[in-house]
């Protein structure tokens, strides 16, 4: 069991407001800057790259187990419960608070604003 979260561009917040599903919109790629400095911050915060390279890969957070995937389309965290799922929300809050992503936390089904 684990605790997941998706980080989208922003177009695809509005496309699932107006009606869509999740799987039904066409995800519009996060702009590769975006993806590079999300990479800067997960380098900071010291998370470890397992796998991929420049802009994109899986990282994985050691202390609490927290794993990330940048992807062209998608940033998602997987958190196992317990402390892990604070430190997720946290980070994927704060790191997604720029006008071009977007946070979604599928268990709650919303959006975070």
């Amino acid at each position: 069991m684990s605790y997941d979260l998706a980080i989208f561009d922003v177009s695809s917040k509005a496309a699932h407001e107006s009606g869509l599903g999740l799987d039904e919109i066409d995800h519009q790629p996060i702009d590769e800057h975006v993806r590079v400095r999300f990479v800067e911050r997960l380098d900071g915060y010291g998370y470890s790259r397992e796998s991929g390279d420049g802009s994109v890969g899986r990282f994985v957070e050691s202390e609490f187990g927290i794993e990330v995937a940048v992807r062209e389309r998608e940033i998602s965290f997987r958190a196992p419960f317990g402390d892990a799922v604070f430190e997720a929300l946290m980070a994927a809050s704060e790191w997604s608070e720029v006008e071009e992503l977007a946070l979604f936390d599928p268990q709650a089904g919303a959006w975070n604003d």
